[in-house]
């Protein structure tokens, strides 16, 4: 057991989470209307994206429900943003 939790670091990198983006909110706030504005889940496979979308649901206060995932796919990579279409994620 102790040897599986060496590796975990890894599997998933080291110094906890990271949000990337922060610096770039207001500016983004600044250009998008607020009707335009969504959350939505994207990560990789099992690092908790299904959890993360329901603990949105039940304890955020949003103005409109979370997508189920990113117009591009939940699980997929960001390079494909803009070129690749989730079902229902176009809009």
């Amino acid at each position: 057991e102790a040897a599986a939790r060496q590796q975990v670091p890894l599997l998933y990198g080291q110094g906890g989470p990271r949000v990337l983006g922060l610096d770039r909110c207001a500016a983004f706030r600044s250009r998008t209307a607020v009707a335009r504005r969504r959350v939505a889940v994207a990560g990789l496979f099992n690092t908790g994206t299904n959890l993360l979308f329901q603990l949105l649901l039940k304890n955020c206060a949003l103005d409109q429900a979370p997508m189920f995932q990113v117009p591009w796919g939940k699980h997929n990579p960001l390079h494909w943003r803009g070129r690749h279409w989730a079902p229902r994620g176009r809009g």
